[in-house]
């Protein structure tokens, strides 16, 4: 499983909406597998419906999120199944 591409696609005042892309590279299919986003603003957003990634499957996850507070962030997209794990970081600034 893999983690690529984490991406903010707008900004709006405190608002913002990212981006990231989950991989399956493996021949076999991956079940049960979700997905975590750390706004590293005290909220953690985590998937509600186990995913089914094919073999050499991608999602495409899309995240609005309103910051509460001003400062820099740096947020954490993490897709699990099983022990297999990945993570990728953005850092971005709230003015």
């Amino acid at each position: 499983i893999a983690v690529n591409n984490l991406s903010l696609l707008s900004e709006n005042g405190t608002r913002r909406i990212f981006e990231f892309i989950i991989e399956n590279d493996l021949v076999a299919n991956l079940t049960n597998a979700s997905w975590i986003f750390d706004t590293k603003n005290n909220d953690v957003i985590n998937s509600t419906i186990p995913i089914e990634l094919q073999s050499n499957g991608s999602i495409f996850v899309f995240i609005e999120y309103n910051f509460t507070n001003t400062g820099t962030f740096n947020t954490n997209a993490t897709a699990r199944n099983g022990t297999l794990s990945d993570s990728t970081n953005l850092t971005i600034t709230i003015t």
